[in-house]
């Protein structure tokens, strides 16, 4: 075999026509390794969650929750309220655009391990989110990347403290007073949710079952991808729409992509062997 390859060697340093077909070579065996990338990415997306937000002409009732979990195909259900929630740490407010969902789900989709019963309240970010959120904060001295979560102060709604007095400076008697509540800001990087580092989100849990009272839609979470859009088919057939079809188009738009890649590199390697066949071939018939 090393003898073989040795006389292969010495051919290619002897004729132009074996350069070449090493040159194919050399470009059918990048192709392929494309096209197996490409084929992996394509089946760690079928393999994953796919997650829908939806919304029905009536109110979300615990029945429509029950018919949907009753579906093999899918594995979690929770209602979803959007609100936005105002943080403060080193005296520095931020307000920030949060999804509440129910601590089941939370805690499955982000492969939580943690005491239920724990009292204070936790925020998850994605990790550029949370990143960003300390590059904004001038009080933090300290490396940005060892730090993983944040003791913080939070209020939840669209209304702040100071919204309650009107413009003569006096609270408002039919607004309760909104106060900030202790809080921990983490960054999924330290509960290892990986398989969302590609998604920007901010989950808070479900507090005083405020989801039962406000939530308007739901997050069905199905056990994996498909291909041919069934899933959606199916969910518009039971009287759903789907809130996050912008980004269900991107994600088709994507995979798109990369079948485009595959099937470009599988007929980049038939072209790469077939020349190589043929040069060969004529090598051959041009020594004899």
């Amino acid at each position: 075999m090393i003898n073989k390859l040795r006389f292969i060697f010495r051919l290619r340093k002897q004729s132009d026509t074996i350069k070449i077909v090493f040159i194919f070579g050399i470009i059918g065996i990048l192709s392929m390794i494309r096209v197996g990338y490409y084929t992996w990415e394509i089946y760690h997306y079928i393999n994953s969650p796919a997650e829908y937000v939806l919304t029905g002409d009536g109110n979300i009732t615990q029945e429509n929750i029950n018919a949907l979990l009753q579906e093999e195909t899918i594995a979690m259900v929770s209602r979803q309220l959007n609100l936005p929630i105002t943080i403060t740490y080193n005296n520095t407010k931020t307000v920030l655009d949060a999804t509440m969902l129910s601590k089941d789900f939370i805690a499955e989709s982000l492969n939580l391990k943690e005491d239920s019963a724990a009292e204070t309240k936790k925020i998850y970010v994605d990790e550029e989110t949370f990143s960003q959120f300390l590059l904004e904060d001038k009080g933090i001295q300290d490396d940005i990347t060892n730090i993983t979560s944040l003791d913080i102060r939070c209020q939840m709604g669209d209304e702040s403290p100071d919204a309650d007095s009107d413009e003569s400076g006096e609270k408002s008697a039919d607004r309760p007073e909104q106060k900030y509540s202790a809080a921990k800001l983490i960054s999924t990087k330290s509960v290892g949710a990986a398989h969302r580092a590609e998604e920007s989100f901010i989950y808070i849990a479900d507090v005083n079952q405020r989801l039962l009272k406000n939530a308007s839609s739901l997050r069905v979470q199905f056990k994996k991808h498909d291909l041919d859009g069934l899933q959606i088919k199916h969910l518009r057939t039971l009287g759903y729409s789907i809130e996050n079809e912008d980004r269900i188009q991107e994600e088709e738009y994507e995979l798109e992509v990369e079948l485009l890649h595959i099937r470009y590199g599988l007929l980049c390697f038939a072209l790469s062997l077939l020349a190589s066949c043929t040069l060969v071939k004529h090598y051959q018939g041009a020594s004899h």
